[in-house]
């Protein structure tokens, strides 16, 4: 997992990996959501470029419908930033573990979390199996 998650507290290991996992599927819900509402809209906008694309494609013309449509290249090309950023940083991950920052950062929010309680909305993903354990 990496080194600096194995110098993490015991008792923040768990939510610190729960509080990643609740992060990295929101992430890829959030890009769903943008593949299902922002890729349909912005199509529709490139309806006109698409459809002189479908019969005459040439690169010059991509580009001009692209430039003279900002609005729908600009939602096209935020959605697969997202995508590939998202993928990459799951990639990494898997490859690399996590990072020495990423634990700090991830840690400070678990305490934050900790500290606001039953009050703080991540607190049942992060908390809840944990303090249901101590309990038993």
């Amino acid at each position: 997992m990496g080194h600096a998650f194995e110098a993490l507290e015991p008792e923040l290991k768990q939510p610190v990996a729960r509080l990643y996992a609740v992060q990295q599927r929101s992430r890829w819900r959030f890009v769903l959501a943008m593949w299902l509402v922002l890729i349909p809209l912005s199509l529709w906008g490139l309806r006109e470029t698409l459809s002189l694309l479908m019969d005459y494609f040439t690169w010059a013309a991509l580009r001009y419908g692209l430039i003279y449509n900002r609005l729908s290249a600009l939602g096209i090309f935020l959605t697969l930033i997202l995508t590939i950023t998202s993928a990459i940083t799951r990639l990494r991950f898997k490859l690399m573990g996590y990072s020495g920052e990423e634990v700090y950062r991830l840690r400070r929010q678990v305490q934050r979390i900790q500290s606001k309680g039953q009050a703080h909305p991540l607190w049942q993903a992060v908390w809840s199996q944990s303090v249901r354990r101590e309990q038993s």
